[in-house]
C-alpha cells in the first residue's frame, strides 16, 4: 500500500511538473521524440551491454518539493559533473543492477540490488530493504529516459527543498578499461 501511495504520488508530481505553464521544465518531450524504435522490452535493452559497455548518467535532474512548488535542478549535463565529481554507471543483468561509483583511484564502490518487476515499476532492494523503484519513461538501443523515485530513507532536504524524484537519461557508453570489473564491493550497511 505504501508502494502504491508513493507511485501515486510520483505521478502526481510529474504531472504537476508537466502542467506549470511559468515553469522553465527540461525538455523531456524532446528527447523522447528522437528515440529511434526497437522491437526490444526495456529490460532487454537495459541488459543488453557487451563486455566493455555501461550506462552512463548523461542528464539528470532533481525534483524537490519547497514552498508548495516543484522544482527542478539540473545535476548533470550541459558541462557538469556528477555530484561530487564521480562517474556513476549501471549494469544490468537478469533480475540485478550493479550500481558502480568512480570517485576516483581509491574510491571505487558497487551496490548490487536485486529488481522485482510490478507491471513496469521495477523496485530495487538493497539486503532486501527498499531502495529506490524506478519507471521505464522511453527508450531505444542506445538511451534510456528513468523516472527514479527512493524510499523516505535515502530522501534529503537541501536548502532547494525536500528531495522527491530524479530524471536520469542513461546513455550507452563505452570503456575499455572496463574498471567495473575491479571494483571490490565495500562493506555496506
Amino acid at each position: 500500500m505504501k508502494k502504491l501511495l508513493s507511485v501515486l504520488m510520483l505521478s502526481l508530481v510529474m504531472m504537476a511538473c508537466n502542467k506549470d505553464e511559468d515553469s522553465t521544465m527540461f525538455d523531456w518531450d524532446k528527447i523522447v521524440a528522437e528515440m529511434e524504435t526497437t522491437e526490444l522490452s526495456a529490460m532487454d535493452v537495459l541488459k543488453s551491454l557487451r563486455d566493455n559497455e555501461y550506462w552512463g548518467k548523461n542528464i539528470v535532474y532533481y525534483y524537490f518539493e519547497k514552498d508548495g512548488k516543484i522544482i527542478e535542478s539540473l545535476k548533470l549535463g550541459n558541462g557538469l559533473e556528477g555530484v561530487g565529481g564521480g562517474t556513476t554507471i549501471y549494469r544490468f543483468a537478469d533480475n540485478v543492477v550493479n550500481i558502480y561509483s568512480n570517485g576516483g583511484p581509491n574510491l571505487k564502490d558497487v551496490w548490487s540490488l536485486s529488481i522485482k518487476d510490478n507491471n513496469g515499476l521495477y523496485s530495487c532492494y538493497y539486503n532486501e530493504k527498499l531502495y529506490f523503484e524506478y519507471k521505464v519513461v522511453a527508450y531505444d538501443e542506445n538511451q534510456v529516459l528513468l523516472e527514479m523515485n527512493y524510499s523516505e530513507e535515502y530522501r534529503f532536504t537541501t536548502e532547494e527543498g525536500k528531495f522527491l524524484s530524479e530524471k536520469v537519461l542513461l546513455k550507452r557508453q563505452t570503456s575499455d578499461s572496463k574498471w567495473w570489473e575491479k571494483v571490490v564491493p565495500s562493506v555496506q550497511e
